[in-house]
């Protein structure tokens, strides 16, 4: 009776756990066929690493998310979420896996504007204009998006006249495609760019390249239930029902990150290093010279103040005479 009980208290744990999924960014252009696939995978999981079923909860909102995260904690066991919002997750819950896509664990962000709006060429015509993001993150996103996305270049509060943000990468190219907004800045992946761009959306600039979105789970990512997790995620490309799950959430799989990485993907990114100028750069003046005269003008002959070259007979005559000499007669004395 009492082994029985004691069973029942460890198993139940399992039972509550909820695996809480925000992907604001997905190549799926359909929320329905995204569930449809994270239930496969959830599924998937129950029956490949036995003891970790867990109740998938989709959120498109978030702030429902986050609620969410608020009000039951401690029954969350698995986070697939952006980066961004990995750094405002409860410590306990580490970053262990990073979807692959296209052989890449990173992609990037672009600032799309409609292509009729001639006086959008660049990112600094955007300086006191709209842009809409889409909400990956809580209060961390700012940092996120100022030091991540935009590299240090600018402080989005301050540089635009407003940030909107919107729910995913469709709501916010909408924006734009019904004239809401000056521009938004979406991913690369995003299904209705890659249909419009090029034809009613241009982008104006790119970032660098970012982390995908990351699976974070409780407890020791090193423990035996993090590590079933690990052997059922590395399997699911060597079944044919796997890579169905894969196929439709378009990723490859998902890749294991290390320790020091793991670190990493918790902490905000630096602010951008600043230019260090001991002294300030001096102020040049513009000096104009005369111009050169022309080989023409120039004289043929150099007058140096010596006086007239004369002959050697006018030389001679010019010598100051000496004593007269005596004239000697023939056969004198």
């Amino acid at each position: 009776m009492l082994l029985a009980a004691a069973m029942a208290a460890l198993t139940l744990p399992l039972l509550a756990q909820k695996w809480v999924v925000h992907l604001p960014s997905s190549p799926v252009e359909s929320a329905s066929r995204q569930a449809a696939a994270l239930n496969r995978l959830a599924d998937y999981l129950a029956k490949a690493a036995p003891g970790q079923a867990v109740e998938m909860q989709l959120f498109r909102r978030l702030a429902d998310t986050e609620a969410f995260l608020a009000e039951k904690p401690a029954e969350v066991s698995l986070v697939l979420c952006d980066a961004a919002l990995l750094l405002d997750l409860p410590a306990d819950l580490t970053a262990t896996h990073r979807l692959s896509r296209s052989g890449k664990t990173t992609y990037r962000r672009q600032v799309v504007v409609a292509a009729g709006r001639q006086d959008l060429a660049k990112l600094a015509d955007l300086r006191g204009k709209n842009l809409v993001v889409v909400e990956t993150g809580g209060p961390a996103a700012g940092t996120y998006l100022g030091r991540a996305v935009f590299g240090g270049l600018l402080e989005p509060k301050d540089y635009f006249a407003a940030i909107k943000p919107a729910s995913d990468d469709i709501a916010a190219l909408n924006e734009v495609l019904f004239s809401q907004a000056d521009a938004a800045l979406v991913a690369e992946f995003n299904p209705l760019l890659e249909a419009k761009l090029g034809k009613e959306l241009r982008a104006i600039w790119t970032s660098g390249d970012l982390s995908l979105p990351v699976l974070a789970q409780r407890g020791d990512p090193d423990g035996a239930p993090a590590k079933a997790v690990a052997a059922a995620l590395a399997g699911l490309n060597s079944q044919p029902a796997g890579r169905e799950i894969l196929a439709e959430l378009g990723i490859d799989g998902f890749v294991p990150i290390e320790g020091r990485e793991r670190l990493a993907l918790r902490r905000a990114p630096a602010p951008a290093a600043k230019r260090f100028e001991l002294f300030p750069p001096p102020t040049l003046t513009k000096v104009v010279l005369p111009a050169p005269p022309a080989a023409a003008d120039l004289p043929l002959t150099l007058d140096l103040g010596l006086p007239p070259r004369k002959s050697f007979a006018e030389l001679i005559e010019a010598l100051p005479a000496g004593p007269e000499a005596p004239v000697q007669k023939p056969g004198g004395r």
